[in-house]
């Protein structure tokens, strides 16, 4: 009798513990959601919003408003997981704050009941918390937060059934690894390290085995892959829209002469993948300390773990030489997610927690030194620098020159913050329309504005070249900025 009452006594007390921790985890998320939506109203305020904040929010209202509402506008938006779980909120803002409050919420949990070392658990929450690399994810890309802490987690799952051979393991860690397809297809290129690490290993024991753990890894991913590049290319005629159509924001991907040459090329893949990580160490530092420093004696653990491990180093290689790399410090959280989801497997050391102290401190720097304009920008904003910091300014000063009425033609593949600020997708005429190449071949009887973007891959400005000066057949110049010009139909009232 004694027996069953403790373990009465036990899993009452287990129970509450659970909803203790589960009413916590709820608070925090709530309490996180109210700060970042807090934070990226005023940041939109000031006029700054984070470019993929503003291509959602096209894609949204165009499905909800456009000329005609089409699901292309939803369906072939990539990436396609985070684009709908933000479609799920009133609005993108209200939608990236909720997501990152509950992804945080969910970071800091696991670190609360995963990590041993005080000092090293309080400095990895604070990090995620206030660093501005994370803070940039939570408050303006929570696409790549989504990536980041998936992609964390399968490393974490994966290294654990290494470790421990538990199926279970296996099977999160890499459906997770698929699922992060539909944030980044990139990280497909992840199956030629993970797969050889954790099967080869076990060739010798048994190859079945090796063999099973090989298509448990890669099925997810191949079968994802497969799916929708099979969709894309019966509804767009192209399996791979998703990386270059109109509809993908990898579209708005800066193309570099380095990134160009090294495209291909192995030697220049190596260069241009080092200078890269060598001018990241000043952050990610603690990761390659804790790469350093897995645990187990045995190389059939070691070994396929550190490879697994290094998960986002091979994913910048293989980037670098598909020709679809960004410098941005978005990649930073990735490196620090992995390490700090790898804590358990990873010897605690004075090394580690400095690092992870210095590289905190390193990170409110990592903004204003970042390669992409917009993270710039962002840093600035955060110091309330509204004027330096807006990159809505010139949209909302072209929105002020298109007037209230008439429809518009534009390219809204460098534009789309334009549908974004004006906020009425009604009036524009876009690729996806069935009118846009008579509207574009001959403008005139179809629009009354047409704004053009200064670029050689806007559809608009290259087939007008005299639109740089100021002609456009039937419309006169009203308004120009360094980046754009906006004419309007002769003789429109």
């Amino acid at each position: 009798m004694s027996g069953r009452i403790a373990i009465a006594r036990h899993v009452r007390v287990y129970t509450t513990q659970r909803r203790i921790r589960l009413a916590t985890f709820v608070f925090v998320a709530a309490l996180l959601s109210v700060c970042y939506y807090a934070i990226v109203s005023a940041l939109e305020h000031q006029g700054y919003l984070g470019l993929q904040l503003a291509f959602f929010g096209e894609k949204a209202a165009l499905a909800l408003h456009g000329l005609p509402p089409r699901i292309v506008n939803v369906g072939f938006v990539y990436p396609p997981l985070s684009f709908l779980l933000q479609l799920a909120f009133p609005t993108p803002l209200i939608g990236q704050a909720v997501i990152a409050g509950f992804a945080v919420a969910g970071v800091l949990d696991f670190l609360n009941a995963n990590v041993a070392d005080r000092a090293l658990r309080w400095i990895a929450q604070a990090y995620v918390l206030a660093s501005p690399v994370f803070l940039y994810l939570t408050v303006e890309d929570h696409s790549t937060l989504l990536f980041a802490l998936m992609l964390a987690v399968s490393v974490h799952a994966i290294t654990r059934f290494l470790r421990d051979d538990y199926s279970l393991d296996l099977f999160v860690g890499s459906t997770l690894l698929g699922l992060t397809f539909f944030l980044d297809f990139r990280s497909a290129a992840l199956l030629f390290a993970i797969v050889p690490a954790a099967a080869l290993p076990l060739w010798r024991r048994s190859r079945a085995q090796a063999v099973s753990v090989a298509l448990t890894i890669a099925v997810p991913t191949i079968f994802f892959a497969a799916a929708w590049s099979y969709v894309n290319w019966i509804f767009l005629g192209d399996p791979f829209a998703y990386a270059h159509g109109r509809g993908s924001f990898f579209r708005t991907f800066p193309v570099t002469p380095a990134l160009l040459a090294a495209a291909g090329d192995p030697w220049q893949t190596a260069r241009l993948a080092a200078i890269a990580l060598v001018g990241s160490l000043p952050v990610t530092l603690p990761y390659f300390v804790g790469l350093g420093s897995l645990r187990g004696g045995r190389a059939t653990y070691t070994i396929p773990a550190t490879v697994v491990y290094a998960s986002p180093i091979v994913f910048i290689v293989c980037s670098i030489f598909g020709g679809l790399y960004r410098p941005t410090i978005a990649l930073l959280a990735v490196f620090m997610l992995v390490l700090f989801f790898s804590l358990d497997a990873i010897k605690p050391s004075r090394l580690l927690t400095a690092t992870v102290a210095v590289s905190l401190i390193a990170s409110f720097f990592a903004p204003f030194v970042s390669p992409s304009s917009d993270e710039r920008a962002f840093g600035n904003a955060l110091i309330g620098r509204g004027a330096v910091a807006a990159n809505l300014a010139p949209f909302r000063l072209l929105a002020a020159h298109v007037g209230a009425n008439g429809p518009i033609l534009i390219d809204d593949s460098s534009l789309y913050p334009l549908v974004y600020t004006l906020g009425s997708p009604e009036r524009f005429i876009l690729p996806y329309q069935y009118e846009y190449a008579s509207a574009l071949s001959n403008p005139a009887p179809f629009v009354r504005y047409v704004v053009v973007a200064r670029r050689a891959d806007d559809t608009i400005y290259a087939l007008y070249p005299g639109a740089e000066f100021g002609r456009f057949p039937h419309f006169h110049e009203t308004y120009r900025l360094p980046e754009y010009i906006v004419f309007e139909r002769d003789g429109a009232t």
